[in-house]
């Protein structure tokens, strides 16, 4: 929720708020199955990429 907060206030970082949000909603939809793949995920966000992720 921290680094949420400061994406928010922090406007160049707009594509990584966007993503994050994705995120969340993909976070509600996969639960518990493919637990593997939101730590991969997770990681791949700390990268600060450069486009929004699209679903």
């Amino acid at each position: 929720v921290e680094t949420l907060n400061k994406i928010k206030t922090t406007p160049d970082k707009h594509d990584e708020y966007i993503i994050t949000e994705g995120y969340k909603k993909l976070q509600r939809l996969l639960k518990p199955h493919l637990y593997p793949y939101r730590l991969f995920l997770k990681e791949t966000l700390k990268r600060k990429p450069k486009k929004p992720l699209k679903s």
